[in-house]
């Protein structure tokens, strides 16, 4: 489920699924990562993970599949830190690799809220859906 930045209130969460986990950040991101609070583990609804090989990418699907993740709370003034890791991820307009999207995330006690969700921008070609919903 993808969805826009609510006019009225910032989305101030980040759902991470592959390399902005702390223990699968490349080093050149970790710093990065370390400017994150660390929230909890939460689930992505609405998308499918596949294996890229060195990366994962979520795309966009029906509603009961499932991402599983950790979502982290952005600080305060998070747009400096979006725009590094959009750079990162090589996010932005055009055919980029990623499009940085609000996505609707389910947290381990029910709750749900929305987050910024890196989707991959590609075709997959051949890659193996990951069937478990998650990276590790």
């Amino acid at each position: 489920m993808i969805a826009r930045e609510p006019k009225t209130q910032p989305v101030r969460h980040l759902f991470a699924y592959g390399t902005l986990l702390p223990d699968l950040a490349p080093p050149e991101v970790r710093p990065l990562i370390e400017e994150l609070t660390r929230a909890q583990q939460a689930t992505l609804l609405g998308a499918r993970l596949y294996d890229l090989g060195d990366y994962p990418a979520a795309v966009p699907a029906d509603a009961a599949s499932t991402v599983r993740g950790r979502l982290y709370r952005l600080p305060g003034k998070s747009k400096p830190l979006l725009d590094r890791l959009d750079r990162y991820e090589e996010a932005g307009p055009g055919k980029s690799l990623f499009n940085r999207k609000i996505g609707s995330v389910r947290l381990s006690d029910g709750r749900r809220l929305q987050a910024w969700v890196y989707f991959y921008n590609r075709s997959l070609g051949n890659a193996p859906l990951i069937a478990s919903g998650s990276y590790r």
